[in-house]
């Protein structure tokens, strides 16, 4: 799964969380800043570290529509 923007991580976590079946999340940010305070100051900044070190949730600095289109010619 792959949502575009989010850097609050608020979605990823909540689809995480709600539904262990899912096996990876990928949130493209543009702006590095929104992700890096959303890990230092919101409350659920361990579980989104936990995510991230089992391979559940990656997160990728980077315009969405430069990454999609990346994804798109390597036939994603």
């Amino acid at each position: 799964m792959i949502i575009v923007g989010g850097g609050d991580l608020v979605i990823a976590t909540q689809i995480l969380k709600d539904y262990p079946e899912v096996k990876k999340v990928t949130v493209c940010e543009i702006d590095e800043r929104v992700v890096a305070v959303t890990q230092k100051y919101f409350s659920f900044a361990e579980i989104i570290e936990k995510e991230k070190e089992t391979g559940r949730l990656e997160v990728v600095i980077e315009s969405g529509a430069i990454y999609m289109d990346k994804l798109i010619a390597q036939g994603y």
